[in-house]
């Protein structure tokens, strides 16, 4: 099976042999909700303002060149595509900056609106609860404490999960922890090996060597799943 990609900063175009009509996707990444309200009282004081942490590393704008905070950006960039024949929203996490119950049902409020069917899977900050302790962190037990919070957009199937449409499979699998388990491994083998187009969905790059160049110069390091570079120790 051949595909030839070509793109824009706006947008990209796959072209895949053998596929028998167009599918319009809209991929979104790190918004960093950070709404909250009286159903997260004790985070208030220490996630009051956590939206504008991100306000000035975007290119959204308002009609007088300010930025848009997130929910706003959030919101304007899914209205433009509800009328647009969307055949799929793709998220690939950090929707949420920090996972409050008001952000959660923002996004999914605004992903609803436009009638498209999206396919999420979380980001690092779309579970990391604010923590105090100092020392490493225990990412695998935040994300589990985060993921029944998120089940609105992940749907219940929040380590990974598998959506065909017109011929082309997409495939999301939360590596939001830097790495996957056996059984998510097992679940992308078998997933691959029904030879479909595939579209793989993860937050954190994947490492091969198309990859590898830009998101080292971006992230001023070697963040990418399995990669020789990126030892245990810078991982925690």
């Amino acid at each position: 099976m051949r595909a030839l990609h070509s793109w824009t900063d706006a947008s990209a175009t796959i072209l895949v042999e053998g596929l028998q009509c167009p599918l319009r996707v809209l991929h979104m990444t790190d918004v960093h909700l950070g709404l909250i309200d009286e159903r997260d009282a004790e985070y208030v004081d220490r996630c009051q303002g956590c939206e504008e942490r991100f306000l000035h590393r975007h290119q959204n704008l308002d009609d007088h060149g300010h930025p848009l905070p997130a929910r706003a950006a959030y919101a304007q960039i899914l209205a433009s595509f509800a009328d647009q024949g969307l055949d799929l929203i793709a998220l690939t996490g950090d929707i949420v900056d920090i996972p409050m119950q008001a952000s959660v049902d923002y996004a999914l409020a605004k992903l609803e609106a436009t009638g498209a069917p999206f396919l999420y899977t979380a980001g690092n900050h779309d579970w990391l609860y604010p923590v105090e302790e100092d020392g490493i962190l225990d990412m695998e037990a935040l994300r589990t404490r985060g993921w029944p919070v998120l089940e609105p957009l992940h749907g219940g199937a929040p380590a990974g999960a598998v959506r065909d449409i017109g011929g082309v499979r997409f495939l999301s699998i939360d590596n939001s922890t830097y790495q996957i388990t056996a059984e998510q491994l097992e679940f992308a083998s078998t997933s691959l090996a029904a030879g479909l187009a595939t579209v793989i969905l993860t937050h954190i790059p994947l490492s091969i060597p198309t990859l590898r160049p830009p998101t080292i110069e971006i992230m001023a390091g070697s963040i990418l799943l399995a990669d020789p570079g990126w030892s245990m120790e810078e991982r925690r």
